[in-house]
Formats: structure tokens, sequence, C-alpha cells
């Protein structure tokens, strides 16, 4: 199943940094770590895992800079 995730990632033209993300397993659950652009891209790339088949579970662990207010 990680093969499976990683090929979706690497396919993706929507998630320039999808290919620097870290597909690891933990059991039965998919773990994502790396670094992303912001918080949407995160869940972008969440989203694009959990409709892989054969996935049930994601821990998301990516990372992207805090957005501060002015």
């Amino acid at each position: 199943m990680q093969t499976d995730v990683r090929e979706v990632l690497d396919r993706s033209s929507m998630t320039p940094s999808a290919r620097g993300i870290q597909v690891a397993t933990d059991g039965p659950v998919i773990v994502l770590r790396g670094a992303v652009k912001d918080e949407d891209e995160a869940r972008l790339i969440e989203g694009m895992v959990r409709l892989t088949p054969g996935v049930r579970e994601v821990r998301n662990e990516l990372q992207f800079p805090a957005v501060t207010q002015p």
C-alpha cells in the first residue's frame, strides 16, 4: 500500500511539494511527513491519500510555515 500511495503523490501535478513527502506505515496507518507550502496543500495531499484504494487511516504530520497576521 505504501508504494501505491507514493505513486499517487508522484503523479500529482496539483501539489508541487508532494514529491518531497515521506510516506511510511505504522501498522495499518499511512503516515505522511515532510514540508508543504501551506495548510491547504497539506489537506489536499491527505485527501488524495485517503482516496487511494486500501487506505483506511492517515496520520498527517506534514509541516507548513505559520501564517502571521500583519
